[in-house]
């Protein structure tokens, strides 16, 4: 693939924003997630195993970062026509020619502050990220989480690095099952003239603060309920989200 595109990174990043159960992406992907990027990618995918790589440009949008690479593999160990296991692993090198910083909102974007923020630091040469990722399904439901780790190598300080992680439960409570392929989860497929329900659960937290970066702490406990139309032309999303930061 050639043009502006998504990085290989992560399951809820490659999950496509029609397919999402929440609202917004969990704390650790907005703040370590880059979005898309103009470049050359390729993907090769086979029955229980995956893999996505991207060569990219910097951010158009905001000028940061010079270039960088991304990998993403996984496997499916369990694949049946009603249930599955996936693992997952990714990670991304940038190198960088100006200011880094990494930030996050509350995930029902009841304000427009970045409640967690490292500000822009100075002295970064590049960055990495890595993501571990496992998710489970049987028929109409599903349990998925991943844990992101950071690292700047910075010019004159030693490296600092951040982390964070989100895990999170879907109920399909119409009785459809959870639609999977190519190592990411699709949109719910109603089976009934009166649509789907779906009951989801997730928490999610960051940790910004390491050595003279101090961009502050986060936990979200969203709760979320969903209806789909039959013929998938409407969504119809509502959220509930407990936001405690430090």
């Amino acid at each position: 693939t050639l043009g502006n595109q998504k990085v290989a990174l992560s399951l809820v990043n490659q999950t496509s924003r029609l397919a999402r159960t929440f609202m917004e992406e969990p704390l650790p992907s907005e703040a370590f997630g880059l979005s898309r990027r103009l470049g050359v990618g390729w993907d090769v995918h086979r029955k229980k195993i995956g893999a996505h790589l991207t060569a990219f440009g910097p951010d158009l949008n905001t000028g940061i970062g010079k270039f960088g690479y991304g990998l993403r593999m996984y496997t499916n160990p369990k694949r049946t026509r009603w249930s599955l296991a996936h693992i997952g692993i990714s990670g991304v090198r940038e190198e960088m020619d100006r200011d880094a910083r990494f930030r996050s909102r509350p995930e029902t974007r009841i304000t427009d502050t970045y409640l967690v923020n490292t500000r822009t630091v100075p002295d970064v040469k590049s960055q990495g990220i890595l993501g571990l990722e496992m998710a489970i399904a049987h028929k109409n439901w599903s349990i998925r989480g991943e844990y992101f780790y950071t690292e700047w190598e910075r010019k004159n300080q030693k490296n600092t690095n951040f982390s964070g992680y989100y895990a999170q439960a879907n109920w399909v409570l119409s009785g459809e099952s959870i639609q999977y392929a190519q190592g990411r989860f699709l949109r719910i497929r109603p089976d009934s003239s009166k649509g789907a329900w779906e009951l989801a659960l997730r928490y999610s937290a960051i940790d910004l603060n390491d050595q003279d970066t101090q961009g502050g702490a986060e936990k979200n406990t969203t709760l979320a309920l969903n209806w789909y139309s039959p013929g998938m032309q409407l969504r119809i999303q509502s959220n509930l989200t407990y936001v405690k930061t430090d």
